[in-house]
């Protein structure tokens, strides 16, 4: 039965396609898609069936599609194009009459009002009415949306954001990769809509603590109001649409939107997902020799050391080194700034779950998007996009 992965280039995407083979499915069943096929050489050296599929090239979509039976769909980066991305692959499914696809979308997307989800919401729509049999994975929060910012956590010994006390059902990217395997290789599963989720919800501030007790460094939550927290990230650079969105989503958390209690994802893979301790952990085992905690400098300020620069990084600095007996204070634009950088990044370093970006791409962290899977927004876009999202992005 030939299952076909797009976005393997990705960190999802990759996941899921390793994931089954460790299952036992037999590499030549797989077909494993992406832009960049370089990286999937390794694959193709397994037996892993490797085909370059861009969204925007409808032929190369339906030569693909055309070979398999079950289509997995993660969702597409760019806001205001995935729609019409998303029917493409749709529409080759529905011609080579696939048995199944099943979509990557964001948790609580019956109900969300963000416009991180007006997307997703019209993918649906897609969907439903395509007459191609379906499931709906509706993606929480990846873990990774955190522990990929634990150096600036670290560094300015505060978390920024606007989620309040809201819970947050928040997984290891490894668990929402085998609640599509499970789909893949099961059946039942067409008509299904899974709200997937960490088992044990957290705060920011739960989180903050969490990263304090295992690290040994101070990390506590700053809560702003959202028009606060996406003016300071608009002034330090961030693009107006990416500032915005990613505090009207943290924003939403404060009142649930990234929470649920529905038992799918362990239901699905048959284990509890992973903890947001397990996660912590993980990720500071994994940054052991590249940021090292030292002691307190003078003045009484905590400092790391970038060990791979040789420079200290003073704590609430916004990541920048500290040049020799600087002490400044943390402030509300230290912290945001270093926010910025870790959002923001030049398109050069790659998608971390879609492959390399293209030019003049910038990233936003969060679902379903990574602002749960990132989300890749143009210069000038904004119009475009905002005209999608207030018809939740019907094309």
């Amino acid at each position: 039965m030939p299952l076909l992965i797009t976005g393997s280039t990705g960190h999802l995407g990759r996941l899921v396609v390793e994931q089954l083979l460790a299952s036992g499915v037999p590499a030549g069943d797989l077909i494993a898609t992406g832009r960049a096929t370089g990286k999937l050489r390794d694959l193709a050296d397994r037996g892993v069936r490797v085909r370059a599929m861009d969204f925007d090239d409808p032929e190369a979509v339906r030569a693909a599609v055309a070979e398999a039976d079950r289509v997995l769909l993660v969702s597409a980066m760019e806001p205001g194009a995935r729609v019409a991305q998303h029917r493409t692959v749709i529409d080759a499914a529905r011609e080579a009459g696939v048995g199944l696809i099943a979509y990557t979308s964001i948790v609580n997307a019956g109900t969300a009002t963000i416009r991180l989800a007006a997307d997703h919401q019209a993918t649906e729509r897609l969907l439903r009415d395509s007459g191609v049999p379906y499931v709906l994975l509706r993606n929480g929060w990846y873990h990774e949306n955190y522990t990929d910012r634990l150096p600036a956590f670290l560094a300015q010994g505060a978390i920024p954001g606007s989620a309040g006390e809201g819970p947050i059902s928040a997984a290891a990217r490894a668990d929402y990769a085998a609640a599509a395997v499970a789909v893949l290789t099961t059946d039942g599963h067409a008509g299904q809509s899974y709200e997937l989720g960490g088992d044990e919800p957290f705060t920011l501030a739960q989180l903050a603590a969490e990263i304090s007790a295992q690290s040994g460094k101070e990390v506590r939550y700053l809560d702003l109001p959202e028009a606060e927290f996406a003016s300071a990230l608009k002034r330090h650079d961030v693009p107006e649409l990416m500032a915005d969105m990613v505090a009207e989503t943290d924003a939403a958390a404060a009142h649930g939107a990234l929470h649920t209690a529905s038992g799918h994802l362990t239901a699905l893979t048959g284990r509890p997902a992973t903890t947001l301790s397990a996660a912590v952990g993980a990720a500071l085992t994994a940054l052991d020799g590249i940021w090292q905690p030292r002691s307190a400098g003078p003045g009484g300020h905590r400092e790391l050391r970038d060990a791979r620069r040789g420079v200290d990084v003073e704590a609430g600095h916004a990541g920048r080194p500290a040049g020799r007996g600087e002490h400044r204070p943390a402030r509300h634009a230290g912290v945001l700034l270093a926010l910025q950088r870790h959002l923001a990044r030049p398109a050069a370093r790659g998608h971390p779950d879609r492959g390399p970006g293209r030019q003049g791409e910038l990233e936003v962290a969060g679902p379903a998007d990574h602002l749960h899977r990132h989300v890749a927004v143009r210069p000038g876009q904004r119009e475009r996009y905002e005209a999608g999202a207030r018809v939740k992005g019907d094309a």
